[in-house]
């Protein structure tokens, strides 16, 4: 199962990273996102990202 999960994610990292730089538009949401990560979270801090993803959803 675990191995399942792990794909999952990096299978999941692949197509977001592959779906932000489709085009300008989703290229501006990375931009976007970035700079306030960059302006708002402070260096070397531990954060925890908790998204749902329908897709996903069984």
């Amino acid at each position: 199962m675990i191995k399942d999960i792990r794909k999952l994610y990096s299978d999941y990292c692949e197509h977001e990273r592959i779906r932000l730089k489709q085009d300008p538009y989703h290229s501006i949401e990375f931009s976007t996102t970035f700079m306030f990560l960059e302006k708002y979270l402070q260096k070397g801090g531990l954060y925890w990202m908790l998204e749902v993803v329908p897709e996903f959803i069984l």
